[in-house]
């Protein structure tokens, strides 16, 4: 028999537990990497969900929203808007507020309806439009610092969302309003329509908040419906934690009954098959072929052995048998020539009636000269 290297299997075993736990980790590392990534995108959609309800809430403090945002949409090239305004008596803001209410009087912005509104003169439809985008844009300027957000901004679009018009956007003070580079752009700008962006302005109306790439993959838009509430959901981590310790332990499950239950199994049934056919030779080619460098294969090779022995005892066995049979076959004979020499027929004078005869000899073994 070859003699193999033997290698412990507690050393094979911790081997190839260590190589799951390195492949599992990897897939750990891996799950947990997306799901930091998730939750870091989960924080950012939270706050611009937040941000989101918050420009909402602020535009459900108009009755007329709806209004607002078609007349926006329809005629910005029209408005005289005053961007970014600050909260002080002497803006333009301040003063068409004065105006609109001065013609109109009763007429409140934060409570007119779109029947309110509908009832004013054109002019003042637009004063009443300025007034509101000026004071929504000053509303984003705060949210987007409260929320710690880029931008906060909307646009209108209809099918096939191919084109997007910006109908508000926030800035940072001292931040100038325009197309140029490093300026933010005013309303009506028509933004650059990516697959991505167009797919998550659909989701985003179908009342499904979506998160994509802008054009430079630099920054992540969040859209929201302004007109929906959306509910989010996170994945557990415990979730993963419970599957990959599944995994890891029908790992060590798979390792034993590969390194020790199916060695084993073969050890066993070529003991049994010696048992019934008694054939050592074919149990123990049987048994070099076990690809097991443990003590398996040291159990393997001593039953061989034994097996071997027991071949060339019963051999041996056999042939003094056999020995003892022939000599105990030569020595009756031998004893029975010795006894035959006595005579065999008595009495050996039946007419002689004075006397009698009678002879015997008990060797001291089976057969010889001591008595």
């Amino acid at each position: 028999m070859i003699k193999k290297k033997k290698i412990s299997m507690l050393i094979q075993i911790a081997i190839l537990f260590v190589i799951g736990v390195i492949v599992f980790e990897v897939l750990l590392t891996s799950a947990l990497k997306a799901f930091a990534f998730a939750d870091v995108m989960s924080t950012h959609r939270d706050r611009a969900e937040a941000a989101a309800e918050d420009l909402e809430g602020f535009l459900d403090r108009f009755p007329a929203h709806d209004w607002l945002l078609h007349y926006w949409y329809e005629h910005y090239d029209d408005l005289e808007i005053e961007y970014d305004a600050p909260y002080s008596a002497d803006t333009v803001t301040a003063r068409q507020y004065r105006l609109l209410t001065e013609r109109n009087p009763g007429f409140s912005p934060e409570y007119a309806d779109e029947g309110d509104v509908e009832a004013l003169a054109e002019e003042d439809q637009k004063l009443y439009a300025e007034v509101v985008y000026s004071w929504l844009i000053s509303r984003i300027d705060q949210m987007k610092q409260a929320h710690e957000l880029s931008y906060v901004f909307g646009v209108v679009t209809e099918e096939p969302n191919d084109r997007q018009l910006l109908l508000f956007i926030s800035a940072e003070p001292g931040r100038e309003r325009g197309e140029g580079a490093g300026q933010v752009y005013p309303i009506g700008t028509e933004l650059p329509v990516t697959e991505e962006r167009r797919e998550a302005v659909r989701n985003a109306v179908a009342g499904k908040p979506w998160l994509s790439y802008n054009e430079d993959e630099k920054y992540i838009d969040y859209y929201y419906d302004i007109d929906d509430t959306i509910h989010d959901q996170m994945r557990i981590l415990g979730t993963l934690t419970v599957v990959f310790l599944v995994l890891l332990a029908v790992d060590c499950l798979l390792m034993v009954q590969f390194v020790i239950l199916r060695p084993l199994k073969k050890v066993q049934r070529n003991i049994r098959l010696y048992k019934e056919t008694k054939d050592s030779r074919t149990v123990v080619d049987n048994l070099s072929k076990l690809r097991s460098h443990n003590e398996i294969m040291e159990l393997s090779g001593d039953a061989a052995a034994l097996m071997e022995e027991m071949d060339a005892y019963m051999i041996r066995n056999e042939r003094i048998t056999a020995e003892k049979q022939r000599v105990q076959t030569e020595l009756s004979l031998a004893s029975r020539i010795q006894a035959a020499m006595l005579p065999s027929v008595f009495p050996p004078f039946p007419d002689r009636k004075d006397f009698e005869i009678y002879a015997s000899m008990t060797p001291a073994k089976e057969v010889g000269g001591d008595f």
